[in-house]
């Protein structure tokens, strides 16, 4: 599903930031890469995203495949259809301000119908176990919501990867622990988590 072959990338300034990275993961997967901060690990995850070489002009080298593909010969709308992205920060990708607008919002950008959106949208509520949330405004929200907003937006989605960074900051232990259980959840659809 997602496949590193001899990933190295270095920044525009000339900072090394992954050097010959070998990574397989294969459905089903659920993966936790930890190190010290500046370590590369959102580095790594915008390569497998896209966001490298796409976005981030440094030096990459080496191969990334997301479902077989070369990501670097897709575009990044195309990786949006395979590899989901929840960022440290889920208040930086939100872009309306309600609870049902920001689930509802990546489905509209593919022109789903209005009845395809309202269905998906209720199922991600009652498939991840927030009906709490529905209907409630953005701003509202504690920083463990807001991650769990972030979460389904890109899980109604239904990309094949999702990438999550540094899900727990700023949580407090309920939050994390409330995060822990839907991640569970998207295992057990074999959603493959990294």
């Amino acid at each position: 599903m997602i496949l590193l072959k001899d990933v190295s990338y270095e920044w525009e300034d000339g900072r090394t930031a992954l050097k010959n990275i070998n990574l397989e993961i294969k459905k089903g997967e659920f993966v936790l890469i930890s190190g010290k901060s500046g370590s590369g690990k959102s580095t790594l995850g915008s390569v497998m995203n896209g966001l490298i070489p796409h976005y981030y002009k440094g030096k990459m080298q080496g191969k990334a495949f997301a479902s077989g593909k070369d990501i670097s010969k897709l575009s990044l709308h195309e990786i949006g259809y395979i590899v989901g992205t929840v960022f440290q920060d889920p208040r930086s990708q939100f872009f309306t301000t309600t609870t049902d607008e920001e689930i509802a919002f990546g489905l509209q950008t593919i022109c789903k119908s209005r009845d395809e959106i309202k269905q998906r949208v209720e199922e991600v509520y009652a498939e991840l176990d927030i009906p709490e949330l529905k209907g409630k405004s953005v701003f509202e929200l504690s920083s463990g919501q807001k991650q769990k907003i972030a979460i389904a937006s890109i899980y109604a989605m239904n990309p094949k990867v999702l990438i999550l960074d540094e899900p727990s900051a700023n949580l407090d232990m309920k939050a994390t622990f409330d995060l822990f259980l839907i991640l569970e959840k998207l295992k057990k659809k074999e959603q493959q988590l990294f």
